[in-house]
């Protein structure tokens, strides 16, 4: 049986879904749209899934609302700074984020999560998020092709049932399709600044968006000529 989250009654169902509908930044839309389903008895997984958030971020989003209210749905954005006079750096100088993207060479078919750390335990929720979202099991092999970053080769990685890992040779990026995605996911990014991680993410989010529906420029780009046909394989 699953456990159904808790969710302090700040504010009621209809409530929560009138500040989804109505909010105008889009960071925060996302954020009252997650606990709008929730309220409503969806798991946080599914809420997360469904809005487009990592799982762990959605958790942290309701940790916050139950502790904070309205005030932690709020973009940090437009919310004004204030610094000690002998600070070098603010605290949020010191965050970070980062895009993880499977891409299917064949179909130009992609799948992009934005998550705050690169480590073992971040690429097991990857991996666990990308296998539930491609359907793999016994019925769907995976194979992904992976580089040799520490956190992909770690023991400690739990690889989901129906998924495979297969290691590149080592120092040989120029082989991993997924390598040229970055070209597509960085435009709207290139020459800019941003304020905060929450307009970056928000820019970020709309690009990845695109992405899933620019599926023949992303094929060009990352189905290689000597990319194996899955139908040319032969099993038996």
């Amino acid at each position: 049986m699953v456990t159904k989250a808790y969710l302090h009654p700040y504010l009621t169902s209809a409530e929560l879904k009138k500040r989804y509908l109505c909010a105008k930044d889009a960071v925060e839309s996302r954020r009252w749209h997650l606990l709008w389903l929730v309220s409503l008895d969806w798991t946080i997984r599914q809420a997360s899934q469904a809005v487009g958030l990592n799982y762990d971020y959605a958790k942290d989003i309701v940790k916050g609302y139950n502790q904070q209210g309205e005030k932690a749905i709020a973009n940090r954005r437009h919310q004004p700074r204030e610094l000690p006079s002998h600070a070098l750096l603010n605290t949020e100088q010191y965050e970070w984020l980062y895009l993880y993207s499977f891409v299917h060479p064949k179909t130009g078919q992609t799948e992009s999560y934005i998550i705050p750390r690169v480590n073992i335990n971040w690429f097991n929720l990857a991996l666990a998020s990308f296998a539930e979202a491609v359907g793999a099991g016994n019925n769907k092999i995976i194979l992904l092709v992976i580089d040799r970053a520490g956190w992909h080769m770690s023991e400690s990685v739990v690889v989901p049932q129906g998924i495979y890992l297969e290691p590149l040779p080592p120092y040989s990026p120029e082989l991993q399709p997924a390598e040229r995605l970055w070209q597509l996911s960085d435009e709207p990014l290139v020459n800019k600044s941003f304020d905060t991680l929450d307009e970056l993410e928000e820019v970020l989010v709309e690009r990845c968006c695109l992405l899933s529906q620019m599926q023949s420029q992303v094929q060009a780009l990352t189905n290689y000529h000597w990319w194996p046909a899955p139908e040319a394989q032969e099993t038996g």
